[in-house]
């Protein structure tokens, strides 16, 4: 990953950080990760009866290095990454569009305006407000 880099150049607070920039700083999380992160993990040693945690911070080297190549083209949110994402998870499910959002609420709350919509004609779903327990809610403008 480091070794290939996408971008000439790219901005990041108005200063530009170069290709050669860019491949130093991402071979520094690599080595931050396998010397600070890595080595933690792999001497952990569980033992019959040890708390396993059912949720928690779960990543690998790749996905750190993804996140300080993102923050260095200055997305926060969604970028050149989720944008790969959608466009490979679409075509691997054999649809035309996939899209990321932030949490299960937002992807109930937009099946929900997909399946009412008035797109789908004679096949849009009606009187889903009679049978919902809640309300989908919007603030006034």
């Amino acid at each position: 990953m480091p070794d290939q880099v996408r971008h000439e150049k790219c901005t990041f607070d108005d200063e530009a950080v170069n290709v050669m920039d860019r491949r130093k700083i991402l071979s520094l999380v690599k080595e931050y990760y396998r010397e600070n992160l890595c080595a933690n993990e792999k001497s952990k040693k569980f033992k019959s009866g040890d708390r396993i945690p059912y949720a928690g911070r779960v990543y690998d080297e790749k996905e750190l290095i993804n996140l300080v190549d993102a923050s260095l083209d200055f997305w926060l949110t969604t970028g050149r990454f989720a944008d790969e994402f959608e466009k490979k998870f679409a075509a691997f499910l054999k649809i035309k569009h996939a899209y990321l959002v932030n949490s299960g609420s937002s992807a109930n709350l937009l099946a929900f305006m997909a399946l009412t919509s008035d797109k789908l004609k004679d096949r849009k779903i009606k009187g889903v407000m009679k049978l919902l327990p809640w309300r989908p809610v919007f603030p006034p403008r």
